[in-house]
């Protein structure tokens, strides 16, 4: 469950340049005036109203997975907020929650630069915050 922020993440990204570039698509089409041409069917503003749904149809499946993204971060910061250890908890989350710009989950290294810690206690820290997840999770099933 962990990783799936940084593949929502990524998904939606990508979705959002999807829609981005398709609507400055949209736009250099539908900007060419028509009115001074005649026109004996209508193909042209039937294949501009296609595009148009399209493009609806990938913002309402941007928003669900917006809402899915959404659910998942409040189910992961619920999990890492009910670690006992502070220090289990900030790698936790600087690894899985706070993506970096590529958002993919944040390097280890990174993690022990901001926390002041060396690179193995990063390593050691993580893999304990981990066990006590999954013994969580052994003890509500």
């Amino acid at each position: 469950m962990l990783l799936q922020i940084s593949d929502l993440s990524i998904s939606i990204q990508q979705r959002k340049e999807v829609i981005a570039e398709l609507r400055s698509l949209y736009a250099t089409v539908s900007a060419v005036c028509y009115d001074s041409i005649r026109v004996s069917s209508t193909a042209t503003s039937d294949k501009l109203l296609d595009v148009i749904g399209k493009l609806e149809e990938m913002e309402k499946d941007l928003a669900a997975e917006v809402e899915s993204l959404s659910v998942t971060k409040r189910q992961v910061l619920k999990l890492i907020d009910s670690l006992g250890d502070p220090a289990q908890k900030q790698v936790l989350y600087l690894r899985y929650v706070r993506l970096d710009n590529e958002f993919r989950p944040m390097q280890f290294h990174v993690i022990a630069d901001r926390l002041s810690y060396s690179y193995r206690q990063i390593l050691r820290i993580h893999a304990s915050g981990l066990a006590a997840i999954d013994k969580m999770s052994l003890n509500v099933t």
